[in-house]
């Protein structure tokens, strides 16, 4: 069973603004391409999180989708972008 800690910080706070987040999303792209049968990668992405949604942007994610009110944490409703990277050209 997997915990799932909505609207926690991936990258600590003391270590946020050195450009950690996007090398580790970089990391996952090419680890992904690495493995030469992967075609693409799909997370979801808090969409009100604009700092996250941003961050994927810049690493190639599209977004596809938008489930409203996908999660409710401490009695408030947060929507969730879905978003894939292709890994490889069409």
């Amino acid at each position: 069973m997997c915990t799932i800690r909505p609207l926690v910080p991936m990258v600590a706070p003391t270590a946020q603004k050195q450009g950690i987040a996007a090398q580790l999303v970089a990391a996952c792209a090419n680890l992904a391409r690495a493995n030469g049968q992967l075609e693409q990668l799909v997370l979801t992405v808090t969409a009100s999180n604009t700092h996250v949604v941003r961050l994927h942007e810049r690493a190639g994610y599209v977004v596809y989708g938008l489930q409203p009110r996908a999660i409710k944490v401490a009695g408030s409703y947060y929507d969730k972008l879905h978003m894939v990277l292709h890994l490889r050209p069409a």
